[in-house]
């Protein structure tokens, strides 16, 4: 696991810094780093926004169902990677993050990022719901 992060941490500095996309990494992550540099995303201070607490009961609402479904799967992964580093995310359609479970480190690494319940973290306007595991 070490050795892939350090990979990956390598590869992504090169990318930044030459434009060179490094052979071994998943065509999803490519393509997401090529969005990134598109928009014109900050890739050393990106910080995401934060609905406001009423907005963000509402898309809670309207998530219910959808929460309720993948809470359970999130927490049984999330068992089989306590103390790895792993965060598990949940987005709604939009892009907002609606639920998270991972480990104390990362989770306060990525409330320094704003990468919480509320936020938006987004390349496109139109999301399908997925949940992520992020090393």
């Amino acid at each position: 696991m070490k050795d892939f992060i350090s990979f990956m941490e390598k590869a992504w500095w090169r990318y930044i810094t030459e434009g060179i996309l490094e052979e071994g990494i998943r065509e999803e992550i490519k393509e997401s780093w090529k969005l990134c540099r598109e928009y014109g995303v900050d890739p050393f201070g990106g910080v995401g926004e934060i609905l406001d607490e009423k907005s963000m009961k509402v898309r809670l609402k309207e998530n219910e169902e959808l929460i309720s479904v993948a809470h359970p799967i999130m927490e049984d992964i999330y068992r089989q990677v306590t103390g790895s580093g792993f965060l598990l995310v949940l987005v709604d359609k939009d892009g907002y993050l609606i639920d998270r479970i991972g480990d104390e480190n990362i989770m306060g690494e990525t409330r320094k990022l704003n990468f919480v319940e509320g936020a938006l973290w987004t390349q496109r306007k139109q999301w399908e719901p997925m949940l992520l595991l992020l090393p």
